[in-house]
């Protein structure tokens, strides 16, 4: 099973542009609540 998943991600360009899109949209959510996180703590802290 592992085998036929790792063959259809290799032969298939638009699963990995669909799985790089979706972790980097994660990664700009997390970013973003980092960023939020850290505005906070600047402003409760002035």
């Amino acid at each position: 099973m592992v085998e036929f998943y790792y063959f259809t991600y290799h032969n298939s360009p638009m699963i990995q542009v669909y799985l790089g899109k979706l972790f980097s949209i994660m990664l700009a959510r997390i970013h973003k609540v980092q960023l939020l996180k850290d505005y906070c703590k600047e402003f409760f802290l002035d």
